[in-house]
């Protein structure tokens, strides 16, 4: 919730009539409550629609003859939340994880974005909401 309360803070200091806040993870009860009506909070979810219809109108655009070199692609993890920990390596905000072999196959973790360049981690703790 505490980015979300800085961003206010610049838009009320700015004297902007309101902000956008993007997260490929998601957003907490008490800071979407927080936001209305002055921030509009874009979600994983939400971004990953947006990106979509990006791609239709590249596939679209391509199918006219517009030039075509990239398409966006679903990132492989959109698990990072606003409350994810810091790496403790790094300190950059953790994103989570999903282990694909070994005796933990399956099992959600933190790990750090930055990796292979940093192999920080951190187990997974679930909130209650």
């Amino acid at each position: 919730m505490e980015p979300v309360r800085a961003l206010y803070g610049v838009v009320a200091a700015e004297n902007a009539t309101g902000g956008y806040f993007v997260t490929a993870g998601t957003f907490t009860r008490p800071a979407r409550a927080f936001a209305k009506p002055n921030l509009k909070l874009i979600d994983g979810s939400e971004l990953w629609s947006l990106v979509q219809g990006l791609n239709t109108a590249h596939t679209q655009s391509a199918a006219t003859g517009a030039r075509a070199d990239a398409r966006i692609t679903q990132p492989e993890e959109t698990d990072a939340t606003v409350n994810s920990p810091t790496c403790p390596r790094c300190g950059s905000l953790m994103i989570v994880k999903t282990a694909r072999r070994g005796a933990n196959a399956g099992s959600k973790f933190y790990a750090c974005p930055k990796f292979p360049t940093c192999r920080g981690t951190r187990e997974l703790e679930f909130e209650n909401t």
